[in-house]
């Protein structure tokens, strides 16, 4: 009976060092040159854009970055100060709508900045990668966060 444990014992030892050794090897490899370090690069490699395309959406997403940081550091302020509000009882709603505004104001404010970014970068692209765009933009919308 001893006997069998200690070669049951070798067994899960031996597949738990192999294990261990794949994974090791496994994330030392480099990544893959396709591998995409941002949205510019995904975007440049969707579209098929060329130096000068790239270099202008990454201006243009340089700019709308910090264009919409101060609406991102407020939403995640009032956000903070909203559920701050889940032990006050009773619950100031009026407060709580108008913080709800807030946020919808902020959150509208980045859509139209995310649009008009977008229609400076379909006005870089070509007609082939317009239709891509428009593609990859009705895409990128449906998914989820």
């Amino acid at each position: 009976m001893n006997r069998i444990n200690n070669k049951t014992l070798l067994l899960i030892i031996a597949v738990l060092l192999l294990s261990n050794i794949f994974l090791l090897v496994f994330y030392r490899l480099p990544p893959k040159e396709n591998q995409d370090k941002g949205p510019v690069d995904y975007m440049a490699r969707e579209l098929n854009l060329d130096e000068r395309q790239r270099a202008g959406f990454d201006e243009l997403w340089t700019a709308n970055r910090a264009r919409n940081k101060p609406y991102y550091d407020s939403l995640r302020l009032i956000k903070d100060s909203l559920f701050g509000l889940l032990p006050v009882q009773p619950a100031p709603d009026s407060q709580i709508q108008a913080m709800a505004l807030l946020i919808n104001r902020y959150d509208n404010r980045i859509l139209l900045n995310n649009f008009d970014h977008f229609k400076k970068l379909r006005a870089i692209c070509d007609p082939g990668q317009q239709v891509k765009l428009d593609t990859v933009i009705r895409k990128m919308g449906r998914r989820r966060r």
